[in-house]
């Protein structure tokens, strides 16, 4: 039974008690409110995208959503949106990365242009399209620095990103 700012707790061994102030915005960090997390409130979130993921409902949103909050707050110049039907992260250097088959178990983070990260990214798989695939929220935790480097470099590139990539010299 809930009044106001206090939660009642009914007991079966006298009158209702005052319960603490309601934390439920401290149950919902850990998970535990019923609904999604909301990871950093500092990071700007776009409601197109937080309207997807209402929508949607993916399987593994909590992954998707640490690793949202990890591209966004890695650079204060990243964005997303809605495109095709799935979200995309960009700056001012273009499309950075968007998950993709997110109706499978698991995150499937494409990078768009990821050849052009010059990084070492253990984790970051494929010749020309590069992809980073996050089985739950777990690995996501742990391969934020990573992704944080690889957002940080290609927010770097600026205008290099955009153009066609720049052929390597060979020698005769």
């Amino acid at each position: 039974m809930t009044f106001g700012y206090y939660e009642v707790i009914t007991s079966r061994n006298g009158p209702p008690q005052p319960s603490a102030p309601d934390c439920s915005y401290r149950r919902q960090a850990r998970g535990v409110a019923g609904g999604p997390r909301d990871y950093d409130p500092r990071v700007p979130k776009s409601a197109e995208v937080e309207r997807w993921f209402r929508m949607t409902k993916p399987p593994s949103a909590g992954a998707m959503r640490r690793l949202r909050d990890v591209i966004l707050g890695a650079d204060t110049s990243m964005r997303e949106r809605v495109q095709y039907g799935v979200t995309f992260s960009s700056s001012k250097s273009g499309d950075f990365a968007a998950f993709v088959r997110y109706r499978e178990q698991g995150v499937n983070l494409r990078l768009m242009r990821g050849g052009r990260l010059h990084g070492r990214y253990p984790h970051l798989e494929g010749r020309i399209v590069k992809r980073m695939r996050i089985a739950d929220e777990k690995v996501a935790n742990a391969r934020a620095a990573e992704l944080k480097a690889m957002v940080k470099e290609w927010c770097s590139l600026g205008d290099a990103a955009k153009g066609p990539k720049a052929k390597k010299a060979t020698s005769r």
